[in-house]
């Protein structure tokens, strides 16, 4: 059995290597940069798959960030016309400084080119996630368990294609690709275990710092001391980790001396240093979820919830599976083993604390308080899996029509259920977990229905459903764009203060290859940059709009600075320059004021109304329209209390991507409306000859906007 396990690594392993190297040798990556290639015009097409728009933490603030360090020879501070940027946060950066030793992952950026080290960045990423879990789970749930190996490459890989891995895999990769590593420096008994632990803490640490992932990494960590422990004698226990412990603490602080300055300036900002989750603000659709995993999505959309990485969990059928196939007559030694006990009392804790507030002490105690509670579908989605597979390999199952039957008749319920909690007919919603119906009747029938071809099914499913997310995008153009004629063409736009003041960019697009841009994503406040642009402004409502991790935005349409989201600051361009010094603005003729309510009639829907935001005086609306001339229509019945100050056109390649028309490059809009009767109503509707004519949905619930009239 130990040759059949040696053959089993060999061959994984080999397989692992192959893949990495040609992964690295085309330079490739999983980067949504795309995205910012469009909106620069750069000619761009991933090798397979496509950029995700919904990933603009990763190609429009991580990318760039990272693209800055790489302009600034590595150098800790990037220099704006009007402050500092200080790379050292907490999204993890190739930096000079004495850090880097901490920081593997960034070691080719130092040896290579920035395109290959980027590649050799996400290849790492993926091979300590994949290997790392398999190693754990061997280790703990499959001790003394014949063809471990198999049973564990494949329980790492479905791990690895789960939607919360894969939708935030390119700014979370490397805390949860360090996160088993830090067990098994834990539970490890070599000689040198202890620095191997301090080591390893201080990489997993600093590799994403981030609460959330952090404090549930922890408590999951524990539990699986617990369970690799053959003894809970407490002097025995305290007395085996009580210097891992002490150094783990050590490493701790280390990090913390490290962030001091960033950890300082965080924690008092509005946000979001000053989030507290006290639980319970989660909803049945996430925990639901842990049973029916595709219950919430729909191909690479959400049915329900903000969006897709939002909703997507650690989850896979493994749960289901053990329900319907165990032999529960035989499951006495399965339910007083610790390792069900210990994940099943994770699971259902986490499962209380997601939908039920704690006392504030007992969440500070904890340290839940920094993680908010729909985050818990990271740790509810281990524990559970962790526990099925566990049943799975250790349980007797049984396998026949009948109980095949339950499991099929289950998984119609949740595509059912996924159908009603999105409002789609069954036809549109995605299919492909109906699909492992017909295989598991086909596997029985010919008797190949096992653990293995179970597992292999799991799998299966999680690759149909997630493998295409990230893009095979090339890494040259990323970097190539640096200082390149793009980059001289944009910062000849600067203005007498050297900004380039542009709308059409978002987050830190411009500022990554090179341009001088105003418009930035600021992980740390600059205070006093912007008091100097509003000295005038009450302290309490400038520490609330300016003193926040913010993509700083600016708009041409507003006529003061507001917050539009919690991790958003918008600027007018008049605060800044002489809106006239923009040549790129293009104001919109063909939007309208109009009382014709009877458009309405005639229009279905289409396009977007993303956001509205009123202020007592103004409401300004952001979206898009399926009309390439922007020809809009507001409509209200009272349109002598309305009036329409200002209407831009935005570039928004999203559009382009997901409705597969150029034409709607400028189909966004923001549009400035003025109104002093608070509870007017309107409603937009758009027309071209092309798409015909389109009312226009809000994503927001707002009182104001109602095409009911």
């Amino acid at each position: 059995m130990i040759d059949y396990n040696k053959r089993i690594n060999y061959y994984f392993y080999t397989i692992a290597f192959v893949i990495s190297i040609l992964y690295v040798s085309l330079y490739l990556s999983p980067s949504s940069y795309g995205i910012a290639l469009d909106i620069f015009d750069i000619p761009n097409k991933p090798l397979l798959g496509e950029a995700r728009p919904i990933r603009s933490d990763e190609w429009s603030v991580w990318t760039p960030y990272l693209q800055m360090a790489v302009n600034n020879n590595f150098e800790r501070f990037y220099e704006t016309p009007g402050y500092l940027i200080d790379l050292r946060g907490f999204n993890q950066l190739p930096l000079l400084d004495w850090m880097v030793i901490f920081k593997p992952l960034t070691w080719g950026f130092f040896l290579f080119s920035p395109e290959r080290a980027f590649s050799i960045y996400h290849v790492l990423v993926a091979l300590f996630f994949i290997f790392g879990w398999k190693k754990i789970i061997e280790k703990t749930i499959l001790k003394g368990v014949e063809h471990r190996s198999i049973y564990s490459m494949l329980f790492s890989l479905t791990l690895y294609f789960t939607g919360f891995v894969q939708y935030w895999l390119t700014t979370l990769g490397p805390i949860l690709a360090f996160t088993p590593w830090l067990y098994i420096s834990l539970i490890s008994e070599s000689k040198y275990s202890v620095l191997f632990t301090f080591y390893v803490a201080i990489v997993w640490l600093v590799s994403h710092t981030y609460p959330p992932i952090i404090i549930q990494s922890v408590y999951l960590g524990i539990i699986l001391i617990l369970i690799y422990e053959s003894s809970w004698n407490v002097k025995e226990l305290i007395s085996k980790y009580w210097i891992k412990a002490i150094f783990c603490a050590l490493a701790v602080g280390i990090v913390f001396f490290y962030f001091k300055d960033a950890i300082k300036v965080v924690s008092e900002t509005v946000y979001p240093g000053k989030r507290i989750s006290l639980g319970g603000d989660s909803s049945w659709q996430y925990w639901l979820s842990s049973f029916f995993p595709y219950l919430l999505i729909n191909g690479y959309e959400q049915t329900w919830g903000p969006n897709i990485c939002e909703v997507g969990g650690v989850v896979t059928y493994l749960p289901l599976f053990s329900i319907c196939f165990l032999d529960y007559r035989n499951l006495r030694d399965i339910f007083k083993n610790r390792i069900f006990v210990l994940l099943l009392s994770t699971f259902l804790f986490v499962s209380l604390w997601m939908v039920i507030a704690f006392p504030e002490w007992f969440v500070k105690v904890t340290l839940l308080y920094m993680s908010p509670a729909h985050r818990g579908v990271y740790l509810l989605g281990l524990s559970i899996n962790i526990l099925a597979f566990f049943c799975i390999i250790r349980g007797k199952l049984i396998f026949n029509w009948y109980r095949i039957s339950i499991f099929s008749s289950l998984v119609v319920l949740g595509y059912f259920i996924s159908s009603y909690i999105s409002g789609e007919s069954l036809i549109d919603k995605s299919h492909w977990e109906i699909m492992l119906i017909p295989i598991l009747f086909l596997l029985f029938s010919l008797n190949r229905l096992n653990r293995l071809t179970l597992m292999l099914s799991i799998l299966s499913l999680s690759l149909i459903y997630t493998f295409n997310f990230n893009p095979l995008q090339s890494t040259k153009p990323i970097f190539d764009i640096i200082n390149s004629y793009k980059t001289e063409e944009l910062n000849s736009y600067k203005n007498e203060n050297g900004w380039v003041v542009k709308e059409d960019y978002p987050g830190a697009i411009l500022a990554g290859i090179g341009v001088k841009s105003f418009t930035n994503v600021l992980i740390r406040p600059q205070l006093d940059f912007f008091k100097s642009i509003y000295p005038d402004m009450p302290n309490d409502k400038f520490n609330y709009i300016f003193n926040r991790y913010a993509h700083l935005k600016v708009s041409s349409t507003i006529l003061k600075p507001y917050n539009p989201y919690q991790d958003t600051v918008v600027i007018p361009i008049k605060d800044i320059q002489n809106e006239k010094s923009d040549t790129s603005l293009s104001t919109l003729q063909n939007v309208e004021l109009s009382d014709d309510i009877s458009l309405i009639k005639l229009a279905d829907k289409g396009g977007s109304l993303d956001q509205i935001f009123y202020d007592g005086e103004y409401f300004q609306l952001i979206g898009w329209s399926l009309s390439p001339e922007n020809k809009v229509w507001i409509l209200t019945p009272n349109i002598m209390e309305l009036s329409l100050m200002k209407a831009n056109s935005v570039i928004r390649n999203d559009v382009v991507s997901a409705i597969n028309d150029k034409e709607l490059k400028r189909s966004g809009f923001n549009i400035l409306l003025k109104s002093n009767v608070q509870n007017i109503k309107f409603c937009l509707v758009s027309y071209s000859d092309k798409y015909g004519y389109k009312m226009l949905p809000s994503i927001e619930d707002n009182p104001n906007y109602d095409c009911s009239f």
